[in-house]
Order: C-alpha cells, then sequence, then structure tokens
C-alpha cells in the first residue's frame, strides 16, 4: 500500500476524474482468495464446461471489474461488468470507520474496511475482501484526520480575516464619531462666545 508521500507514484485508474490538487494514494480490488469457493465448484463442475464456466466466470469478472480508490479528498468504489456504479465519500465527511474479518477471511489474508458519513443510518461504502484491510482503514483515518485539519486551518484563517475587517470597520466608525464629536463641540463654542453680547445688547436696550 502506498503511503501519502508516494501518492504521486499511485496510477490514477481511467474511469476516475480528479480535481487538479488531488492524488491518488491508494487503489485495489477484491482478493482473488475471496472467490476460491466459486473457482473450486467451477474446477469441478469444469467436466460439465458450460456449469463450470457459469460459476466460476462471473465471479471473476466480478472482481476484476471492482476497483477501490483512496485519494488526498475522497474514498472511491467502482463496481459492476454489464453495467457501472461508482459511489464516492470525502474525506471530510467520514464519521466511522470498520473493520472486519471473519475465519475464512483471517486464514486467507483479507477483510472488509466500512466507513459511515454523519448522517447515514450504516455503511455508506465498503472495501470488501481487500488485502491489508487493517492498514487501509489506518490510512483512511490519518488522511481524514489530516483533511478536517487543513479545512480547519482554511476556516481558522476566514475567522481570522473576518475579524480583521470587524474591527477595521469600528476603528473607522469611532474615529467618524470622533469627528462628529468634535465639530459639536467647536459649534457649542461659538455660540457660547456669542450669547455675553446679546445680553449686553439686552441691558443696553432696557432703559429706553
Amino acid at each position: 500500500m502506498a503511503d501519502a508521500g508516494d501518492a504521486a507514484s499511485a496510477e490514477t485508474p481511467e474511469w476516475l476524474a480528479l480535481d487538479p490538487d488531488e492524488e491518488v494514494v491508494w487503489t485495489g480490488r477484491p482478493a482473488i482468495a475471496s472467490i476460491a469457493s466459486e473457482l473450486v465448484v467451477g474446477v469441478l463442475l469444469l467436466p460439465f464446461l458450460g456449469l463450470g464456466l457459469l460459476v466460476a466466470v462471473p465471479a471473476y469478472l466480478q472482481v476484476q471489474h471492482t476497483e477501490y480508490v483512496v485519494t488526498t479528498k475522497a474514498l472511491y468504489a467502482r463496481a459492476g461488468v454489464l453495467s457501472e456504479s461508482i459511489e464516492s465519500v470525502g474525506l471530510d465527511k467520514i464519521q466511522n470507520t470498520e473493520y472486519g474479518q471473519g475465519f475464512w477471511e483471517k486464514q486467507l489474508g483479507y477483510g472488509t474496511v466500512g466507513v459511515s458519513t454523519a448522517g447515514s443510518s450504516g455503511v455508506e461504502i465498503s472495501f470488501d475482501a481487500i488485502e491489508d484491510a487493517r492498514d487501509v482503514q489506518s490510512q483512511i483515518n490519518r488522511l481524514s484526520g489530516e483533511y478536517r485539519s487543513r479545512q480547519g486551518g482554511g476556516r481558522d484563517r476566514d475567522e481570522g480575516a473576518t475579524l480583521e475587517d470587524v474591527r477595521e470597520e469600528l476603528r473607522a466608525t469611532r474615529e467618524a464619531m470622533e469627528r462628529v464629536a468634535a465639530a459639536m463641540e467647536a459649534e457649542r463654542g461659538v455660540v457660547d462666545e456669542s450669547e455675553p453680547g446679546d445680553e449686553r445688547t439686552a441691558e443696553r436696550r432696557d432703559p429706553d
């Protein structure tokens, strides 16, 4: 399994369109061992050629047409032989990951990783019967945490910029209010200076 530092070396599947800043970290598909029973039955039915092919070939094609991808932004699962379906979950949406491995899966060296998202009633996307399933789960958890940290850092920078804008606006408002107060004070001073002269004028007019 490729580490995050080796993301650029992981091949991007033809069916997957990535964002310019998105890189493939890991790709995989179900282990051939997961269809061991179908292959065994197919071999046993080889004398009856048609029956053997009907059992083994569809199972093999299903494995070959199933692919899982982990990128620096999301998880993708592609499946389907005649009709193709693609599921995806963003790393920022991941709420929980689950690891499962039954008895025979443990003996044959594969397991399943299920991913749940916030608000989902169960597993949203599943990487079934993959080798090194526990390592893949750890990789997903790490990438999800790193992605959330990057997103959180971006939000902090945005909030800091917004706070600075508010401070600048308050500073400008305070300066405007100080100028208005100074103008009102100056006007009041002019009125106070003119009042004594008016009173003296009134006193001179009284004797008349």
